[in-house]
């Protein structure tokens, strides 16, 4: 019980001044032994990728000076924990780390994570440069976590997961630039 409370302590202390902690103490134990010493910058509120999908949440921290893009899904009554990769290629260009604008403190404070549907979301969808990646999510109903690509422009990272599953996949990319 001692390290329970330890745990859900470390997680709202260790949360950035502009992110709201993590209130799974289960989620917040299973974050804490695979990121030691890691801050949490910003996390969505829990999505459902649709309405019989998964609960999972998409979350930014930095552990020493390396920023993650976490996804956790939670199944089987457990936390699954997946450290997106930060490289992503798709027919309308790449990115090889794409939280990167985000090294300063400032920059940080944009951070934010979404769940949304690039179908009809006014700021991330087709019209505005995004792209559906292998089909992924095309569904009206589907629901998208989706990491900022950039500090300065409307550039975003996105993952879906399938119904009954853990593992997160890109699903919608929009990069823009000048």
């Amino acid at each position: 019980m001692k390290k329970y409370w330890l745990t859900l302590a470390f997680l709202i202390i260790a949360s950035a001044a502009n992110a709201e902690p993590i209130q799974d103490s289960a989620l917040a134990k299973t974050l804490e032994e695979r990121f030691p010493d890691s801050t949490i910058l910003a996390h969505s509120a829990e999505c459902k990728s649709n309405a019989n999908g998964p609960i999972q949440i998409g979350i930014v921290l930095q552990q020493k000076a390396k920023l993650h893009a976490i996804i956790a899904v939670y199944s089987a009554n457990a936390w699954v924990v997946s450290d997106m990769p930060k490289t992503v290629e798709y027919d309308r260009g790449a990115m090889w780390d794409f939280l990167n604008d985000f090294d300063s403190a400032e920059a940080r404070k944009q951070l934010e994570v979404r769940c949304i549907n690039p179908k009809i979301n006014a700021e991330i969808n087709t019209r505005a440069n995004g792209a559906f990646i292998k089909h992924r999510g095309e569904q009206n109903s589907a629901k998208h976590l989706c990491f900022p690509a950039s500090d300065v422009y409307s550039s975003w990272v996105c993952y879906w997961t399938k119904l009954n599953g853990t593992k997160p996949e890109l699903s919608f990319v929009q990069f823009n630039a000048d």
